[in-house]
């Protein structure tokens, strides 16, 4: 009773079930393109299309034949569904990096010849759709050739640029396919994948053509350089398109798919072309000259302004240390005049603080000899002061000493 309710909700839905009893899903070298045209319909509702690939997940799915079909299917989505193109950017396909385990019985030379088609072949060609997902809006509005209205002459540059990184990407795969088509010429999936690459690839080509020429355009508002540059990249495109053309014969016996369009400039326009572009770098190298000199001189003056600030800076704070000591120079002045005995030790530490001030005030300031002169003449005036007093005071005394003296002598004088 468990297991039934186990099958119950484990079980498939209709199309999860109708995939894995398509040719899409078996471990064979049949591929139907009626049985894709039946799934077309459904795989533009999200939850089909994650249900898509969980079949493709699964253990039993695992074989080259049936990765093969996968990418073939896949390919031919993103050209159609923009909804399957942004779920399929979702999908982690680390389980797509692993081989098939075949069973002891498979001779172990086919073996290694899947994992060579999948690490050279089936990865790479997998990365390609990955990036051809990311840029599936621009490359329909190519296609609809709405890049040639005046108002998207701005970017198209940039547009140009990526398509033509991602057709260098799709041309990087004609090594492998050459080798693979070589070695396995009866593969018909390998056929038909190399095919469909080549007719995209081609309209690809045929695209940038057709932006090269509005770039050449009175009109255009891109640079020289910018045009330049691109032209050499398509011509580059038109050769290795061509290289890959001339492979048809391992995947296109029937001769049905159409030679490369050629780029149709002749030689004096592409000389001038090239002489455009030189003449502008040649004025865009004088002006970063020019910049970098600029630069460096008003470097050079910012550096000397900042040096003769951090100088003045240095005078500001020697001034204030100065000004310190000289306001605790007019403190000590106010305190009350020491007396006789404390005199000598007050006058000692008078003369260690009056040391120390002269250490720390700068050499700067000229004038600080003439006020420590100023301060010592004070000292001295109050010193002379001091030493007025005591003699007032002796004289004083003595002459106190010399009346009681007279009294004294007058009393006995007296008495006698």
């Amino acid at each position: 009773m468990i297991k039934r309710f186990k099958k119950l909700f484990q079980g498939q839905s209709e199309f999860q079930s109708f995939l894995t009893k398509s040719s899409l899903s078996k471990d064979n070298f049949v591929y139907k393109q009626e049985d894709v045209e039946i799934l077309i319909p459904f795989l533009t509702d999200d939850q089909n299309i994650i249900e898509f690939f969980q079949v493709y997940q699964e253990e039993t799915c695992q074989h080259y034949t049936i990765k093969m079909k996968m990418l073939i299917t896949i390919h031919q989505m993103l050209n159609i569904s923009d909804e399957f193109a942004q779920q399929f950017t979702k999908i982690n396909f680390a389980y797509f990096n692993k081989p098939s385990q075949k069973p002891e019985s498979i001779v172990f030379k086919q073996v290694t010849n899947e994992i060579w088609l999948l690490e050279n072949l089936q990865i790479p060609f997998l990365q390609y759709l990955q990036k051809l997902a990311l840029n599936v809006q621009e490359i329909k509005s190519y296609r609809n050739h709405h890049f040639r209205k005046p108002i998207h002459q701005s970017n198209l540059v940039v547009e140009c640029f990526k398509l033509q990184n991602l057709v260098n990407q799709g041309l990087s795969l004609v090594p492998q396919l050459q080798t693979s088509l070589s070695n396995f010429p009866h593969d018909f999936l390998l056929k038909k994948l190399a095919c469909n690459l080549y007719c995209e690839l081609r309209q690809f080509q045929r695209q940038l053509i057709n932006s090269l020429s509005a770039l050449l355009d009175t009109n255009s508002r891109a640079s020289n350089i910018e045009i330049f540059e691109f032209f050499r990249e398509v011509q580059i495109i038109e050769k290795k398109t061509m290289t890959y053309y001339m492979l048809h014969k391992l995947f296109d016996p029937g001769r049905k798919l159409m030679p490369p369009l050629q780029l149709k400039i002749d030689l004096k326009s592409a000389k001038h072309l090239e002489q455009q572009a030189l003449n502008e770098q040649l004025k865009i190298n004088q002006q970063k000259q020019m910049r970098s000199q600029r630069n460096s001189r008003s470097n050079s003056l910012d550096q000397q302004q900042r040096v003769s600030q951090g100088f003045i800076s240095q005078r500001e704070r020697r001034f204030m240390m100065y000004s310190r000591t000289k306001k605790q120079d007019t403190i000590q002045e106010d305190i009350e005049m020491p007396t006789e005995e404390q005199q000598p030790s007050d006058k000692k530490k008078i003369t260690q603080m009056m040391d120390n001030q002269a250490n720390e005030i700068p050499k700067q300031f000229d004038n600080l000899e003439n006020d420590n002169s100023d301060i010592q003449k004070k000292e001295s005036s109050n010193e002379s002061e001091i030493n007025e007093r005591n003699s007032q005071k002796e004289t004083n005394d003595i002459v106190k000493n010399q009346e009681s003296t007279s009294q004294a002598d007058q009393d006995e004088n007296q008495y006698s």
